[in-house]
Order: C-alpha cells, then structure tokens, then sequence
C-alpha cells in the first residue's frame, strides 16, 4: 500500500497475451469476457485470426489492429459492440467495408454492423502496395457517412472520391 493507495489501483489493468496462434490448443477454449481493450503491434490479421479472437474476447469495445478485406468482416460480425477502432495496417478495400460479395452491398458483415462506433482510425497499408488502404467514394458515401454512431474518423489518406464527397467527409469528420 502506498499512501493509502493499493500500486493495482494506479494502474489501468493490462492483460499480455504472449502466443499470438489464437486457436492453438492452450487458447482454444479459453474465453475473457470481461477484456473490453486489444491491441495487437503492426502485424496484419486474417479473418480465421479475428474469428478466434472473437470468441476468446467477445466484449471488446476498443480495437487496435491491422485488418484486410476478411479480417475487417469477421471484426464487423464478431464485435457488434466495438466503440472505438484503430485500423494499421489497414488493408482493407470497398469489398470489406461494404461487405460486398458478388457485387451486392451489405450481403456480409460491414461496417454499417457496428452500430456503436464513434471513432474510427485508418493508419497505412502493410508493406509498399500503393492501391490498399484508400478509401473510396462508395466507402465513405455508402458506409461511413451513413453511420449514425460514427463521431470521428481519422485516415492517413484523403479518400478517392469526388470534391463533393471529400468535402462532405471533412465537414462530418474534420481532421
């Protein structure tokens, strides 16, 4: 005790987890529902990745972590409740933020699933591959301009889209 003070109590509490291979045996059954934060260093997530840590972490509510166009849909499927969500790298194309599949928007998990998110964080694509991590004029048209929730949306990029979607993107999200 220090001052009156438990050293825990000074603290926020930080849970490590230190195998990354989540449905390994040691981690298969293992579920923490009361974890609400993740963080995961610049490493790109898979979709099978997300599906295991959904159900190892099924009450996160902040998300920092590197997602492709699979990643990002089972992140939309498995955290409904997802408040804020730090995207780097981000790998993620139109096809995962609509959840297009054979042409048809919203036929998978979105980002118009995550009815709770007011803040979202784009970083950069991995590697040097200059055509990933753009947001597109349908993206923000189509999927984050119509999200009621979203307060906040930072992106390393300006969106490829017209001057008049550009210009409503940074009026409803000033950099």
């Amino acid at each position: 005790m220090i001052g009156g003070w438990r050293p825990r109590e000074l603290c926020n509490k930080v849970d490590i987890i230190s195998s990354t291979n989540f449905a390994s045996e040691p981690l298969k059954n293992l579920v923490l529902p009361q974890m609400e934060e993740f963080v995961v260093g610049y490493e790109l997530c898979k979709g099978s990745d997300i599906e295991a840590l959904g159900r190892l972490m099924p009450g996160l509510k902040r998300l920092r972590i590197g997602l492709d166009n699979e990643g990002f849909k089972a992140a939309c499927k498995n955290w409904t409740q997802l408040r804020h969500l730090d995207l780097d790298p981000f790998d993620v194309e139109e096809e995962g933020i609509l959840g297009i599949k054979d042409g048809k928007k919203y036929s998978q998990p979105n980002i118009t699933d995550l009815k709770y998110l007011a803040s979202l964080r784009i970083g950069s694509p991995s590697g040097n591959d200059s055509t990933k991590g753009w947001l597109t004029q349908d993206s923000v048209v189509d999927g984050l301009l119509v999200s009621e929730s979203l307060r906040s949306v930072w992106t390393r990029r300006a969106p490829k889209a017209t001057v008049k979607v550009r210009q409503m993107f940074a009026s409803r999200f000033p950099q």
